[in-house]
Parts: structure tokens; C-alpha cells; sequence
């Protein structure tokens, strides 16, 4: 059951690669992850020999590869920031800042602004934040697990209504003979 599934699992592992470098990282959720998902699909397809596939395969096929760029893609953040110390979030603080002091908030952005503070406070110390990391993992795995269904569902798409043409053009020249 594993090995019908490894081609979505590898293809999410080298998009949360992709994601590391600088300058990736802002294309991870639109454009990466649903790609990655999209080529385990073919890469399982390929395997398997299917001509034919099946809206359910798709669908489970970009939520692993959604799971795993955003499981291994939040390690390699995570580690990243805890070798350098400082994470694009201590970078934006200031402007995040600024921001939530113009909406007026109140207590409820003066409790957002303690949150971060605190958690810049202890990338920038210590290099790990808890509090950064259950953020981190539970919005990755959110957006990437949609993002790869929404790939998935999309290429699934594509791809059985361009065989149902080729289908119907063979028929259709079969019919002229």
C-alpha cells in the first residue's frame, strides 16, 4: 500500500526542498506543492500501468503529497531558524506591528503583539519557539494538504477529459473506415 502511494510522498519531499531555498518560499502554495502533487500523480500513473484514473486516487494522491511537503518542509524551516536565529517573521515584525496598531484592536492586538514578541524573543535567544512551530506546522499542513488536493483534482481533470477526446476522436476516425 506504501509503494502505490511513494511517488506522491518523494514528490512532496522535493517541493518542501524547493520551498528552502530563498525566493521559493512565496511560490510553495500556489504553484510548488500543487505541481509536486501533480507529478506523483503521473509518476504513480506511470507506474502503475492505470490508463484510467480515478477521482478518489487523485484526491488521496495530493493529500500525501500536500502532508509531506508541509511535514518536511516545516522541519527544514524550523531547523533553519534554529541554526540562524532569525526567521522572516522577526524581519516583518515592525510592519506587522505598525499594522495591528492601525486596526485599533485594543486588547486582542495587544495580545497578538505580546505573542509575537514573545515568540521573536525566543527565536532570536534561544533559535526555537513552540509556539512558532505548532503555528508553523498546523498552517503548512493546512494550505499545502489543500493546495495538493486542489493540484491533484485539477490535473485528474485535465487529464480524463483529454483522454475522453483522444477516446472520442479514435472512435470518431474508426466510424469514417
Amino acid at each position: 500500500m506504501i509503494y502505490k502511494y511513494s511517488p506522491a510522498l518523494v514528490c512532496g519531499f522535493a517541493a518542501a526542498v524547493l520551498v528552502t531555498i530563498p525566493g521559493f518560499k512565496n511560490l510553495a502554495c500556489c504553484f510548488i506543492v500543487p505541481l509536486a502533487s501533480v507529478a506523483g500523480l503521473y509518476v504513480e500513473q506511470r507506474i502503475q500501468g492505470e490508463h484510467r484514473i480515478m477521482p478518489s486516487n487523485a484526491f488521496i494522491t495530493g493529500l500525501l503529497a500536500g502532508i509531506s511537503s508541509a511535514i518536511f518542509g516545516s522541519f527544514f524551516e524550523i531547523l533553519i531558524t534554529a541554526l540562524t536565529k532569525t526567521h522572516d517573521i522577526v524581519q516583518a515584525y515592525p510592519e506587522l506591528e505598525k499594522f495591528l496598531n492601525s486596526l485599533n484592536m485594543q486588547q486582542a492586538g495587544t495580545q497578538s503583539l505580546n505573542l509575537f514578541k514573545r515568540m521573536i524573543n525566543e527565536i532570536t535567544t534561544k533559535g526555537f519557539s513552540m509556539t512558532f512551530a505548532i503555528i508553523l506546522i498546523f498552517s503548512n499542513l493546512l494550505v499545502n494538504s489543500l493546495m495538493g488536493i486542489v493540484g491533484d483534482l485539477s490535473a485528474w481533470r485535465f487529464l480524463t477529459g483529454k483522454s475522453a477526446r483522444n477516446n472520442y476522436k479514435c472512435l470518431a476516425h474508426k466510424a469514417e473506415k
